[in-house]
Order: structure tokens, then sequence, then C-alpha cells
């Protein structure tokens, strides 16, 4: 019987594919002219000894690389993986020549920075207290009578991180004591310390028992319950506000310590004023205040800080020396008392305490 042959031609061009591939494969189409021979009783060639026939030379898929059978989800792949983005650089002082770039730091290295780099204009340092100190006791500490606080209310006015304020409040048992600053981050330190001087948990309540919690009853002036910090600027904007000004509460004892030349720096000798006549208006008939005041010595460095400082001390006419009149002549104040000084290794806080009476 005779068998028809049929020709067929077919040219495969594959050099619109555009992967690249490392080594041959067998899927791989061939650039070549190829002529396939098939019979009417044998249409799928199978015959015939022709073994680069390819059976599906039609719409195939691009060529990909073998199935690594111990890698089959193919981790180990040669391929670069994507880089994650990080932010690149955080500028942190945009006047110094060479500005500091911090590239991916922790958030607590970062915050080390920034407050390096901050201007303390209010003199709020942190633990400004602690540079005094040589060890964990503010040697003015010695100065103080406990008389003067016990089971009175009391306000202490820059009272930074609160060293000064805890301490009155724990070994003084005051009535009641309220530490504030101008600085809000000053007042987040100061309530940290409370906590941490409370110390942990050591017992709690079933909360599975049947009757309620015994109710504790704590004594008046007991720590920590005689104590609190807020954000407050204590010195008046204008003269006018303080002749309305009348005080929601009055306070038995009102310290200002090392406050009087950061004040006078930023709102002048009238900035000054104003806080003596509000302390006055603050204090209870029998009240008293304490008082630490820088010496001018130590001005003229800090003025430099900002130009409104610079511009204040240059018209300075009331020197720290005459506070001493002012309070007794001017504000009302009837008896000066020095406590004294604390001793300290550095001479620039070597500084009188004093005290002054509203009443006798």
């Amino acid at each position: 019987m005779a068998c028809k042959v049929y020709e067929t031609t077919k040219q495969i061009n594959t050099s619109k594919c555009k992967h690249k591939q490392t080594r041959p494969s067998h899927i791989q189409l061939r650039k070549r002219q190829r002529t396939i021979s098939f019979t009417e009783t044998d249409p799928l060639c199978l015959s015939t000894g022709d073994s680069n026939m390819e059976l599906t030379p039609f719409k195939q898929e691009p060529a990909s690389e073998p199935i690594n059978p111990r890698d089959p989800l193919n981790l180990k792949s040669t391929q670069n993986p994507k880089k994650r983005k990080y932010s690149k650089t955080v500028e942190v002082n945009n006047k110094n020549k060479e500005s500091e770039q911090i590239e991916c730091l922790p958030a607590k290295q970062l915050d080390t920075i920034v407050t390096k780099n901050k201007t303390y204009i209010y003199g709020n340092y942190p633990c400004y207290y602690g540079y005094r100190m040589e060890s964990s006791q503010d040697p003015r500490m010695e100065l103080f009578k406990s008389e003067i606080f016990q089971n009175k209310k009391c306000l202490d006015i820059g009272c930074n991180s609160g060293a000064i304020t805890i301490r009155i409040a724990r070994d003084f048992t005051p009535r009641f004591i309220e530490g504030i600053d101008i600085d809000p981050e000053l007042i987040k330190r100061a309530n940290r310390s409370v906590k941490y001087l409370l110390g942990p948990v050591v017992s709690k309540y079933p909360i599975s028992s049947i009757g309620s919690a015994p109710t504790v009853k704590l004594e008046v002036g007991m720590f920590p319950q005689n104590i609190s910090f807020r954000t407050h600027n204590y010195v008046l904007p204008s003269n006018e506000q303080l002749d309305r000004y009348v005080p929601d509460v009055s306070y038995d004892v009102i310290l200002c310590l090392s406050v009087t030349k950061w004040i006078q720096l930023n709102w002048g000798d009238e900035g000054v004023r104003r806080l003596f006549m509000r302390i006055y208006k603050d204090l209870s008939p029998d009240g008293v205040l304490i008082l630490e005041s820088q010496n001018y010595g130590g001005y003229a460095k800090r003025a430099k800080m900002s130009p409104h400082m610079r511009e204040h001390y240059r018209n300075m006419k009331m020197r720290p020396s005459q506070f001493a009149e002012y309070l007794t002549s001017e504000v009302g104040f009837v008896k000066r008392e020095v406590l004294g000084a604390p001793c300290h290794s550095s001479k620039g806080f070597q500084r009188e305490i004093e005290l002054y009476r509203k009443s006798i």
C-alpha cells in the first residue's frame, strides 16, 4: 500500500526571547529549518528515529531553570534579594559646619544626642541639682530644719528634676509639697523618680476573694501622697496681671533655689520683681521664703546663650546683692535670717541660703 508523504516546513525563531540562560535546556528552541515527515499510518512519527523533533513547538512558555530537589522553593537563589529601606540620615544641628548625622540610631541614643545640643536658657539642665552633689545627699539639706516643713504646705519653684523636692517630702514630712518647673521633660523625670523610690509591688489582694479589699488609711504627710509635680511658668507676663492676681492656694513655705539668675536674664529686672511680689501674695500670713540667689559673677557667661538674655544683662540695674533690701523694704517681708552656705568643692555653689518671714 502506497503511503502518501506530506512535507511541511516550519521555521522556529527564538531571537525574541529575552531570557538569557546560563546552560542549555531540553525545552529551548533552536533557530533552524526543520522538515517534519509523517504518514497516515504513523501521524505521530513514532517509528522515525528523529529524536530532535519537537512535538509541541507552538505557544511554549519561556524557559526556566530546572528545579533543585534539595531546594524546591529556590531559597538559595543566586539573585540578590531586595534590600530593606531605612531612613538614611537625621540632621541634628544645622548650625555646625559638620552637622552630626545619625544613621539608623536607636531612639535612646538619638535622645542623648538631641539633649546634648539643647540650649538650656532657663537653667533647665537635666539633674541640675546633681551637679553640686558629690554623693547622693545634697549639702543644702543639712541647712534645713525639719520644723520649717513639718505638716506645712510647701511650694518649690524651679524644682528641676525634683531632687530637693522629693527629699523634703520624704525626710521632713510636710503636709504637702508641690514642685513646678517650666520644662515638661524635667517634670516627667521627677515623676519617674517618685515611682522609682516606691519600689516594686510585693503583694496584691487576691482577685478571687469574696470580700472587698481592706481600706488603707494613709497618715497626713506620708510619702509619696504628700508630693506632686506640674509644668508651670511662675513669672507673670506683666505688672497688670500681677495687680489683678489673687492666689487660689496659700503656702506656708516657698522655696526659690538657684532660680533668680535665669529669671532675671530671661525677663529682666521686672521679671524678678514680679517673682518676689507673687511669692509674697502666695504665702500665708505666717509663711516663709527660702531663697538661694546666684552670684552676679555668673551672669555674664550665661548671658551669651541668646540675644534677649544679652539685652537684659546689659540693661540690668538690680544686682543680687540688692535683693535683701528690696524684699524687706519694697515687698513687705519683716525679717531676714541666714541659714548658712553649703559646703561644696566649687565656690560657685557656696551660696548663702536666706529665710524671709512674712510676719514675726
